[in-house]
């Protein structure tokens, strides 16, 4: 049922996003500076996207398990709803400078709001369904084999080059439809298509070892704070033996899931940056695609460091503690 849920809400946000715009391309008048466009349409998305994000931890983990849970909860979610009331703020600024229309504003301000409300509750419901359930009944812990990790990479390449052969005929389907002739900027498509498609897939596959983590160390949110201050912040926290394996778990699961999630974001900003190489020289007027695909390498300059730092450390620490591993709490 989670899993129905999250793709449910997952499928929402996208179309809610798509929706807003449309709506925004209908109705700002002619002529609008393209760079005002990005501003509302960046603030829009982060509307609609915080939502999904509370949505997901509130179903995912128990932030009212215990007082350090419900401290980083609430911490937590107040930034949120500041980076959220921020975005209404810079929509609703730019919006009213490129002169659009105000009920526009209005509706998905309260369409966001809703998502908002909604998600915090919602979460929370799913959440007490699945403990109701039982998630004792999930597999005892195993130390993740290598051919674990290795399938799950080859369906991240299996997924790449699948995309990239469809979107290639599509291309050339598409340019013969129009009669044009397939240059390099078409098959730039088929290309941004792939690398977006193996970057889900990158999320995908890990999805399995969260839920096995989840179900080896609970959901005790204030629990997982305290675990990452321990393996990834380094920091030299008091852990009693419970705990102990707990991080160690922590750190076996993350030392895999991290990799992906790295790869996840190169492969993200890769097929982003393509669709910008496209727009770059298929109009060349326009300077905004050269300011995104700048954007995109600069995060990636300061992001690659900070995550590979992070790797280093879990994998680390679970080989400075291969016995705890094997442990049951």
């Amino acid at each position: 049922m989670k899993i129905f849920a999250y793709i449910a809400s997952v499928v929402v946000t996208a179309t809610l996003i798509i929706a807003g715009a449309f709506a925004l391309a209908l109705t700002q008048p002619r002529g609008t500076s393209p760079w005002l466009t990005l501003v509302v349409s960046v603030a829009m998305s982060g509307l609609i996207i915080a939502p999904l994000l509370v949505g997901s931890l509130t179903a995912y983990w128990n932030v009212t398990r215990s007082e350090e849970g419900r401290r980083a909860f609430r911490r937590w979610f107040i930034s949120v709803v500041a980076v959220d009331a921020f975005a209404a703020a810079a929509f609703t600024l730019g919006e009213v400078v490129a002169g659009g229309p105000g009920w526009l504003v209005a509706l998905i301000i309260a369409v966001a709001a809703a998502l908002m409300i909604t998600a915090f509750f919602a979460g929370r419901v799913l959440l007490r369904f699945e403990e109701r359930r039982g998630m004792a009944e999930a597999p005892a812990w195993v130390p993740i084999p290598t051919s674990v990790i290795a399938r799950r990479v080859s369906t991240v390449v299996f997924t790449f080059v699948i995309a990239l052969v469809v979107g290639a005929i599509l291309v050339i389907v598409f340019a013969a439809t129009l009669g044009r002739a397939v240059d390099g900027l078409l098959l730039l498509s088929a290309a941004g298509l792939a690398f977006l498609a193996a970057a889900v897939a990158c999320i995908l596959v890990t999805l399995p070892l969260s839920r096995t983590l989840r179900a080896s160390i609970g959901t005790d949110f204030g629990l997982l704070r305290k675990l990452g201050k321990a393996v990834l912040a380094n920091r030299p926290l008091a852990l009693n033996d419970a705990e102990s394996v707990a991080a160690t778990k922590y750190a076996q699961v993350l030392s895999i899931t991290l990799p992906f999630q790295l790869g996840y974001l190169v492969l993200l900003y890769i097929g982003i940056g393509l669709t910008n190489v496209q727009l770059l020289f298929a109009n060349d007027s326009d300077g905004l695609p050269l300011v995104v695909l700048g954007f995109l390498a600069a995060t990636l300059v300061g992001v690659i460091p900070y995550l590979v730092m992070r790797i280093r450390r879990v994998q680390r620490y679970a080989r400075e503690h291969p016995v705890a591993a094997a442990a049951s709490v």
